[in-house]
Order: C-alpha cells, then sequence, then structure tokens
C-alpha cells in the first residue's frame, strides 16, 4: 500500500508578537515548525505502513527550510520524502496547494490513502484536506478522532460535534485527523541518524506537470492583525433572574439589537 502524509510548515504561532502600535504580527524571528494537526497525520500514516507493510511518502509545498520539517517526519518513520518548491506557489491559498499537491501525488503513482491534518495551525482554515480529495476524485473522511485500516478497507470514527459517527471507505481515500487520534512520537538520535540517509526529492512546478495558467489564488489576503481580548470582567448582582434580566439588556445595548 503506497501511503502519502501531507504536512505543513508554519510559524509558532505560540511565539508571535503583536506590534502596540501598529497592530501587525511580529514574524521576525519566530521558529517554524511542523503544524501540530499535521504530526498527527503523520504518525497515523507511520502506524498504518507498519501495520500494513505500507510505502509512507511524507510531502509539503515550501521552499528550501520545509526540508527541517521533511527531516523530522522521516526520523519519525515516513520511508521518503518530497517538497515540491516554485516561486510560483509562493503566497499560494488553499486552492492551489491542493492543486499543486494533487499533482505531486498523481505523480508518485498508485496511492491508497493520503493523510493530512484537519486544518494547519497558522490559518485554521480546513480547506487543503478536502480540495485535495475533489482534486484527486477520491472519497474524503473528515475529522477522525480513531482509524481503523485494513487491506481492503478503512473503518474510521469521526467527531461531527454533537456526535461521533463511524464510517467505511475503500481505497482510494483521504483521511484529515484531530488531535485526539493519537500522541505523535519523538524520534530517537538514531532514528534521526538515520533520516539524514533516506531519499528527499524536490520538484519544481514543471516537474509535476503544472504551468503558470493553471495556478491561480482564489482568496486575497490582506495583511493580519493581532486585536486586543482584554475581558470587561463585569460582575452583575442580584438573584439568578435578575442577574439574567441585567445580562440581556447589557448584551442588547453592547450589540446594538
Amino acid at each position: 500500500m503506497n501511503i502519502v502524509a501531507c504536512i505543513k510548515q508554519v510559524v509558532d504561532v505560540s511565539q508571535v508578537k503583536v506590534d502596540e502600535s501598529s497592530s501587525e504580527l511580529v514574524l521576525t524571528g519566530v521558529p517554524l515548525k511542523t503544524s501540530d494537526f499535521d504530526k498527527n497525520a503523520l504518525e497515523e500514516a507511520i502506524k498504518i505502513k507498519e501495520k500494513l507493510n505500507g510505502q509512507l511518502t511524507v510531502m509539503t509545498v515550501g521552499g528550501a527550510q520545509a526540508s527541517e520539517s521533511i527531516r523530522e517526519a522521516l526520523a519519525m518513520g515516513a520511508d521518503d520524502g518530497v517538497i515540491i518548491s516554485d516561486p510560483m506557489f509562493d503566497n499560494a491559498d488553499a486552492y492551489t496547494i491542493s492543486r499543486v499537491l494533487a499533482a505531486g501525488i498523481r505523480k508518485l503513482g498508485d496511492v491508497a490513502l493520503v493523510l493530512c491534518g484537519e486544518a494547519a495551525i497558522d490559518t485554521y482554515a480546513g480547506q487543503v484536506g478536502p480540495m485535495l480529495a475533489e482534486e484527486l476524485d477520491i472519497s474524503v473522511i473528515t475529522y477522525a478522532t480513531k482509524v481503523n485500516a485494513e487491506s481492503d478497507k478503512l473503518g474510521v470514527e469521526r467527531d461531527i460535534g454533537d456526535k461521533i459517527v463511524t464510517v467505511d471507505a475503500g481505497y482510494p481515500v483521504l483521511v484529515t485527523t484531530t488531535k485526539e487520534l493519537n500522541e505523535p512520537r519523538l524520534p530517537n538520535m538514531m532514528q534521526i541518524l538515520a533520516a539524514a540517509n533516506k531519499k528527499v526529492d524536490t520538484w519544481s512546478a514543471s516537474d509535476i506537470g503544472l504551468s503558470s495558467d493553471q495556478i491561480s489564488n482564489r482568496l486575497t489576503t490582506s495583511a493580519p492583525k493581532g486585536f486586543s481580548m482584554d475581558r470587561k470582567n463585569i460582575m452583575i448582582e442580584g438573584e439568578v433572574p435578575e442577574q439574567v434580566g441585567k445580562l440581556i439588556e447589557y448584551m442588547k445595548t453592547t450589540l446594538g439589537r
């Protein structure tokens, strides 16, 4: 079984600061890391690979620094890696990223299973996984909290908010994963050293058969800004019915309704 885990290298959002004078995000010097949910997808891909004796490729769209996330994934247990890098992918939105990943996966050949995190921690849009499945014309199962992979089918428990539902699917299929699915492993020193000998390919747009007229962002993003979220700490006195009434009146006044 050929498996692909798609990952994204993002800024460590816990270390992002906000310039108080301009409200702009200060990204200079902020370290990069693999998006948290993508590590859950990678961990599950490794488990399935080990169970079914599969071949696992980890794939990302990014620049030279993305090799750090790829090497980490190889140390965890992926067999090889692919970085898809091209200037035309700079500032790419979810639509473009999904098209690029789909072209990369098609280049690999017969892929039975694709795993992605439910969303990236920097934008939390949750769009690439479903869009990628659409580009590949395969089934998609989102928000997986438990996965049982067999040689002929996949059983998944999905968290849809107010309940957990169980879904079975044949291959090929794409699954997006939640943090509740597993606990990503930490590679030891021997695995980290061994990862240096694993193959990592770097593909350009032409390598995966994409031209500039096939790449077009659908989303325009203005400069992100940070805003103060300080609590007002307003205390409402009185008995519960009185408090509820005062709260409703306050909300009406504050929200203009």
